[in-house]
């Protein structure tokens, strides 16, 4: 708003829903039209590379594998030491698809200001080169990494720089040719199309509660299912608890043509999972390989116990695999408990979003041989609201 603006002296405008004025840059450099009988000379290593890093985006079935996977991708690409995203989200709409701000936080900088991802172009978007100094100046880099040497690339969409993506200490001699920065900004310009694309199933996913495969709640499902029990267990004073089983052991059949027997898989170990359940709990699938268990009314005591239970019963179960022999199921057991009179009082939904996070990463933590894989997960710190 300008000093003159008419709107400052309105009564009735209130200042806190003013929408940013987007800052319009320059014009991403276009490349000159190749001839029909132009040749050029390319690293083979990127050409290969970013064919894979693209194909890993396009599979992507949510923002965080979205993000997950182009973190990834370009570390491995470039060989950097770090890489984050800049993402322009003036109304907070990429921010509601992402739920593992526990692993994305330091690699993903949302900003609802346009101004902030232009200063570090400056001029026309294209790829740049900045020192360790340099890049200091500029902000980049949220982490405490070392930098030596930063690259940046711009996200651009339909002419409008949206985002960028800044490596730390790419490995040398990668991107010192043209046709060799062709290839990034091409991987680069097909980014922003590839994120609308896993937002917009995203969300039409989460307008169904169902998963399609188990035809049990999905992971927005057991959110809700998990947040009303919070809620619940604050006015009656009773505790809750949240435990993930990932299932290991199928990941050499998830391809197209063993893919329909992992989907038989999941239904009967979904099948054999509901069977033991009580009335009072229910079941979910939260991600591609990882079911959950709203445990409610339980004492916190007997949550371990409850969920070995889980794990026994499933756990050692055989797949075919379609080619005439056997896959056995193995199962990493994680849990979490939120105690009313122990945990202070936060917002229902994010509190739910966080326990479902905390018992999949403990899901993940490494066990001495010869135990059971049960790990409880450490509750989340929540302010008052």
């Amino acid at each position: 708003m300008t000093p003159n603006d008419p709107r400052k002296n309105n009564p009735n405008f209130d200042v806190e829903f003013e929408i940013e004025e987007i800052t319009m840059v320059l014009p991403p450099t276009q490349p000159e039209p190749a001839a029909v009988d132009e040749l050029c000379q390319v690293h083979r290593y990127l050409l290969q590379e970013t064919r894979r890093v693209e194909r890993d985006l396009l599979e992507s079935e949510n923002v965080d594998q979205f993000f997950h996977n182009a973190i990834n991708g370009f570390r491995s690409l470039l060989g950097c030491s770090h890489v984050e995203f800049w993402i322009h989200d003036p109304v907070n709409e990429t921010k509601g698809f992402i739920h593992d701000w526990l692993h994305l936080s330091s690699f993903v900088h949302l900003t609802p200001d346009s101004s902030e991802i232009e200063s570090l172009y400056g001029g026309a978007p294209e790829v740049a080169w900045y020192t360790e100094d340099f890049a200091q100046g500029l902000g980049l880099f949220k982490a405490e990494v070392e930098i030596e040497q930063a690259c940046i690339i711009p996200l651009i969409d339909r002419g409008v720089l949206v985002g960028s993506i800044n490596c730390a200490n790419p490995r040398g001699g990668l991107l010192e040719s043209e046709s060799d920065q062709d290839l990034l900004t091409l991987l680069a310009a097909a980014m922003p199309l590839c994120l609308k694309r896993v937002a917009s199933s995203q969300q039409a996913s989460q307008l169904m509660l169902l998963d399609t495969v188990t035809h049990i709640a999905n992971r927005t499902g057991m959110e809700r299912d998990l947040a009303r029990e919070i809620s619940r267990g604050r006015r009656g004073g009773a505790s809750v608890s949240m435990v993930a089983l990932s299932l290991c052991g199928l990941e050499s059949m998830n391809n197209m043509s063993g893919r329909h027997r992992v989907n038989a898989a999941f239904r009967e170990v979904a099948d054999k999972l509901d069977a033991s359940l009580r009335n009072t709990d229910s079941l979910g699938r939260l991600s591609e390989n990882c079911f959950g268990v709203l445990v409610a009314d339980a004492p916190p005591e007997r949550v371990p116990d409850i969920v070995l239970r889980m794990q026994r019963d499933v756990d050692g179960h055989l797949v075919d695999n379609g080619v005439g022999g056997v896959i056995e199921v193995n199962v990493r057991c994680g849990f979490v408990t939120w105690d009313c009179d122990e945990s202070p009082a936060g917002n229902s939904t994010d509190m739910a979003r966080a326990m479902i996070e905390s018992a999949i990463g403990a899901t993940r933590c490494t066990v001495a041989p010869g135990e059971a894989p049960v790990v409880r997960g450490e509750l989340p710190s929540f302010d008052e609201s």
